[in-house]
């Protein structure tokens, strides 16, 4: 970081030195984001081609800092920008904000490829194994979609003979998608989907594993993102692993509504659900419309889920 940026603060009106001001400090972020994402992409290919650690160019602990500084860095971007209230700025100045927050999204997915690669290079790639002696296991999920504040989330139990494949279509169930879009999974450093649809060699097929025969573990988190253009990224923890086995999957909990399909991802959800809970924005009505006079973005309810 060049500066110290603080947040820019709210205002009604802005003199036009403060927009200079602003301005000035888009510019320095702009140019510190995609400094970091070259040097990242760059460190993220070297990584990738190493064969062995004794090649690491640096010690494991000095990459491993770079990635926590890299994440402290991206986190006070993240505060400056979010201190923006962009509704009263010129649209170049909000345009600007919308596409540094594009930027720190490119960088996050840099920064987890490397903390990845760090920490699962040198482990041997998940393959398809026998399976457990023990297949009557119970797997207590949590799905909390990436990056969404207020939180939106579900915890589902799953059967531990599920296939990937069919934790899928209970993550489609449990949040409210309509399935109408590609995904994967990644647990380490693999990528689990459908390889039909998905233009990747080293992708694994999804209904070839189960989540009794993957290294899972409680506390064990991964990946399972819906939509490549929106971006739907949900991380899912494994809050506990036990002997109850259900037969089929079921939602048990959960806050908030699912985004519409086709809304352009997190960051743009979250400027929907401000026109639409603002009354006075010039796109109010138009938002109203376009959801639903039924659309709250506050509601969840998990009856429908419930085994009967």
């Amino acid at each position: 970081m060049s500066k110290k940026v603080v947040p820019f603060k709210k205002r009604a009106t802005v003199e036009s030195a403060e927009l200079d001001a602003i301005e000035a400090d888009l510019v320095i972020i702009e140019q510190d984001l995609q400094t970091m994402i070259g040097m990242l992409a760059i460190a993220a290919d070297l990584l990738n081609n190493l064969p062995t650690v004794e090649s690491l160019p640096k010690p494991l602990p000095d990459l491993e800092k770079q990635v926590k500084t890299g994440r402290t860095m991206l986190m006070q971007y993240e505060q400056a920008l979010a201190g923006s209230d962009r509704y009263q700025l010129p649209n170049h100045l909000a345009s600007k904000i919308f596409f540094c927050e594009k930027l720190i999204n490119v960088a996050k997915q840099f920064l987890d490829i490397q903390e990845d690669l760090l920490t699962n290079k040198f482990k041997p790639k998940l393959r398809s194994r026998k399976p457990k002696q023990n297949s009557k296991l119970q797997f207590q999920l949590k799905i909390t979609l990436k990056d969404s504040h207020p939180p939106i989330w579900r915890r589902v139990l799953i059967p531990g003979n599920y296939s990937l494949a069919k934790l899928h279509q209970a993550i489609q169930k449990a949040m409210g998608w309509s399935n109408s879009h590609l995904h994967h999974f990644q647990i380490a450093k693999q990528f689990y989907g459908t390889p039909d649809g998905y233009d990747t060699p080293d992708l694994l097929d999804e209904s070839d594993f189960r989540l009794c025969d993957l290294p899972l573990k409680e506390g064990s988190r991964f990946l399972y993102e819906y939509d490549f253009g929106d971006s739907w990224i949900h991380t899912i923890r494994v809050e506990k692993i036990t002997t109850n086995q259900i037969k089929t999957a079921r939602c048990v909990d959960g806050k908030r509504a699912c985004p519409p399909e086709d809304s352009g991802g997190i960051r743009h959800y979250h400027s929907i659900v401000f026109m639409l809970q603002n009354s006075h924005h010039p796109r109010h009505q138009e938002i109203r419309e376009w959801l639903g006079e039924d659309f709250d973005p506050e509601h969840f309810s998990v009856a429908p889920n419930r085994k009967k």
